[in-house]
């Protein structure tokens, strides 16, 4: 909108400006009219594509012609008898600018669907006007910046139906008229604000979608008594205290999200008598009690209770829900045995159960159709049942850490398209089975054993693996044979691994992140670790350090340099005091574990390098700059 204007667009704003100042809102527009008024709309706005986030957006406003009927717009639908503008769609539009009261958007009297999602209108309040749209029965501002409270108005628009204000992260704040913003514009100032209480008035909504904003306060209870409300989503916003103990409404309710808020107190039954409800989150809040009884539903889909503070059992009547898929109860406080009865969900394929204090017997044929297990974390033993008379083809993920289980589950032997494995944190000892390789041979590609008593892993024949975890076990002689180019992150620290580093991690060229750390490893580094664009490489010190093999303008990467100690080491970063560093890394001298120095800054490096809890041996130090690592390695007063 820098440009001037031409003669011909001037003359269409003063015929609009002169429309308005006779007839403000007050009588309906021809279709000329219309055409202007949303031409003159759309010259109010610039475009600019980063103001739309969306998969795939284009500016629908830039097809419009002036000499071209306004009903074949793209984005814009007529009646077909009256030629009135009934919808507008301009979302993903790269519109950006403010929509202000006197906006000729308003002058569009029949319109009776208007989304402007995913647009960036600069922070605009939500006018009043919007609440004079009498016929409209959707109106979508999801995603588009606007900021302050909900105009009374919109709460009179009798014929609404869905009401999208998800997703405007500034919604609920208020103008501080007394202090200015230094570009000109009044700063905002956050006060508290709940979601108005008039919104009870909408009788005819059927989905409205709030989430994603800064409401906070109590939920009024007026919107638990719509009586045609099929979806209400209220997720991530600030709202706190009870959900009301009794509703008039929400018989027709399908989908219930209130999750990531502060809301409190027990769960009241009438959550659990909703025959209609087909998902149901309450996630992350901080419901507390008991888990109530569930009535007979076939309709429930998908049921998220987790990271909240529930207590108790998990009720038996959870069979009732005969049509559940997906079930999440981890991160509570929920005790005892899981039920059996549980078994009954014949099309439940995702369970998480993590986090809590239950115990479980595992008898997975129960659970043939399961996808995702996740019982991690309940720290009580969980008794396996060794019967192989099944097959567990559709078992994708299984996360069994922290579980004090004391072997390899044998009915891992028919979990073959498994790609996601944890059993970190328990007590499995000894040598990896030998069947254990043909455990989603083809598919696997999270690996997590760390933390257990393990002693030998002959291989890793998994050859799709992106992340492997051997960390903390007792893990002897060279390193496991790894057959996996797409690898990503190998984690090998603190083991007795020994010997040199294997010339097949030069093969995964996929490679990011490799930590030895915390063995005794000896010989040369492969110039390939050396020579990587992106690879994170950590070691440990000792006696028999590892040569670096490679020269000046070899290091394209990450560099390292090894220090006879702590003092010399802050030295040299004080040295190179513009260097840019990564990470900086403190190893061991002489097998004593090392500090951590996890700053970026150099003020920060050479703090840590000088604390007493560091300075047994600095060994390794990485330097996003290769020159300044070179440089270094050539000042024999700092490096062995």
């Amino acid at each position: 909108m820098g440009k001037c204007l031409s003669w011909k667009y001037f003359s269409l704003l003063l015929s609009l400006l002169f429309f308005h100042s006779q007839f403000p809102f007050s009588s309906s527009l021809s279709s000329n009219s219309q055409c202007s008024a949303l031409l003159h709309f759309n010259h109010s706005l610039s475009l600019h594509r980063r103001a739309s986030h969306c998969g795939y957006s284009y500016p629908k406003t830039g097809s419009w012609k002036e000499d071209k009927d306004c009903c074949t717009w793209d984005g814009v639908v007529c009646d077909n008898s009256t030629r009135h503008v009934i919808a507008l769609d301009l979302s993903c539009s790269w519109l950006y600018g403010s929509i202000p009261s006197n906006s000729t958007l308003f002058l569009l009297r029949h319109l009776r669907s208007l989304n402007l999602a995913r647009n960036d209108f600069d922070l605009s309040l939500i006018s009043p006007e919007f609440g004079n749209f009498q016929s409209l029965t959707h109106l979508n501002l999801s995603h588009s910046r606007f900021y302050g409270e909900i105009p009374y108005e919109i709460s009179q628009l009798s014929s609404l139906v869905s009401l999208d204000l998800s997703y405007n992260g500034d919604l609920m704040m208020t103008i501080d008229y007394q202090s200015k913003h230094q570009f000109g514009k009044e700063s905002l100032v956050t006060l508290p604000r709940a979601i108005p209480t008039s919104l009870g008035n909408l009788t005819q909504m059927i989905y409205l979608d709030l989430s994603y904003n800064n409401f906070n306060g109590l939920l009024p209870s007026s919107i638990f008594d719509l009586p045609n409300l099929s979806v209400l989503d209220l997720e991530r916003n600030q709202l706190v205290g009870p959900l009301p103990n009794h509703v008039s409404g929400l018989n027709l309710l399908i989908d219930l999200s209130l999750s990531s808020n502060f809301l409190n107190g027990t769960l009241p039954s009438w959550l659990f008598s909703l025959t209609s409800l087909m998902k149901l989150t309450l996630h992350q809040n901080q419901f507390i009690g008991e888990i109530g009884e569930f009535k007979y539903n076939n309709s429930l889909d998908y049921l998220d209770l987790s990271y909240n503070m529930l207590q108790g059992s998990i009720p038996s009547s959870i069979s009732r829900l005969v049509s559940l898929t997906t079930l999440d109860l981890s991160s509570n406080n929920l005790q005892g045995s899981v039920p059996s009865s549980i078994s009954r969900l014949v099309n439940l394929n995702t369970l998480h159960l993590s986090s809590n204090n239950l115990s479980i017997m595992l008898d997975l044929e129960l659970f043939s159709n399961l996808n995702v297990f996740n019982f991690s974390y309940n720290n009580l033993l969980v008794s396996i049942n060794n019967n192989l008379t099944f097959t567990l083809p559709n078992l994708t993920e299984l996360y069994l850490s922290s579980c004090n289980i004391s072997e390899f589950p044998i009915f891992l032997k028919v979990a073959t398209n498994l790609g996601s494995l944890d059993l970190s944190n328990n007590r499995i000892y000894g040598q990896t089975p030998e069947w254990l390789g043909a455990v989603g041979r083809n598919s696997l590609t999270f690996l997590d054993l760390s933390h257990n008593f393990l002693t030998s892993i002959d291989k890793i024949p998994w050859k799709n693996l992106y992340s492997v975890d051997l960390r903390n076990n007792l893990l002897q002689g060279p390193l496991p044979t790894l057959n996996a180019l797409s690898l990503r992150y190998l984690f090998a620290s603190n083991n007795n691994l020994s010997g040199g580093i294997p010339s097949f991690i030069c093969n995964a060229s996929s490679l990011e992140v490799l930590d030895l750390s915390h063995n005794n490893f000896s010989g040369t580094i492969p110039k390939c670790l050396v020579l990587s664009n992106a690879l994170l490489v950590f070691f440990h010190a000792s006696e028999k350090d590892l040569e670096l093999s490679c020269g000046s303008g070899e290091n394209k990467g990450f560099a390292f340099v090894t220090f006879r100690s702590a003092e010399l080491a802050s030295q040299a970063i004080e040295e190179l005091n513009n260097t840019e560093f990564k990470l900086g890394r403190a190893g061991s001298k002489e097998g004593c574990p090392g500090g951590w120095a996890w700053s970026y800054t150099t003020v920060e490096l050479v703090k840590n390098a000088k604390s007493p809890s560091n300075n047994r041996g600095f060994a390794f130090v990485d330097y996003h700059n290769p020159a300044c690592a070179e440089y270094l390695r050539q000042k024999e007063r700092f490096v062995n």
